[in-house]
């Protein structure tokens, strides 16, 4: 079970399972008197992971619109915007959400239509 390195030898024991096994990312290990610790790599994914999992939607979608392109999927980039848009809304902060939708939603209109209640029938005035 689990990931073997190569063996005294050099040769990797159960190749065949071993290579199924093995981390797709590098690891690092600290080891001290006490402890051993395996270190991986944090990558942007990981990072707006961090944001978001602590409320800081607005750092997260400022970080996604930085990495944009690059280092992040167009899935990762909405989620942190509907995140941050449903914590607008869910703090009554509508004058900033309905700022943000612009350039948050873009040109999706199935995101529109998420975000936006349908208009009312026509001739039937709306009511809040």
């Amino acid at each position: 079970p689990g990931w073997r390195g190569p063996s005294a030898g050099g040769t990797a024991e159960g190749a065949e399972a071993g290579e199924a096994d093995a981390p797709s990312e590098p690891l690092f290990y600290v080891l001290s008197p006490l402890d051993l610790i395996v270190v991986r790599a944090r990558n942007a994914h990981d990072h707006l992971r961090y944001l978001i999992e602590r409320g800081q939607f607005e750092a997260a979608v400022d970080f996604a619109r930085a990495a944009r392109g690059r280092l992040l999927t167009v899935q990762h980039r909405q989620e942190a915007a509907e995140l941050y848009l449903a914590h607008l809304l869910a703090g009554a902060r509508y004058a900033k959400a309905a700022a943000a939708m612009g350039e948050l939603l873009g040109s999706d209109s199935a995101l529109w239509s998420k975000w936006l209640p349908p208009p009312p029938p026509a001739g039937r005035p709306g009511r809040p």
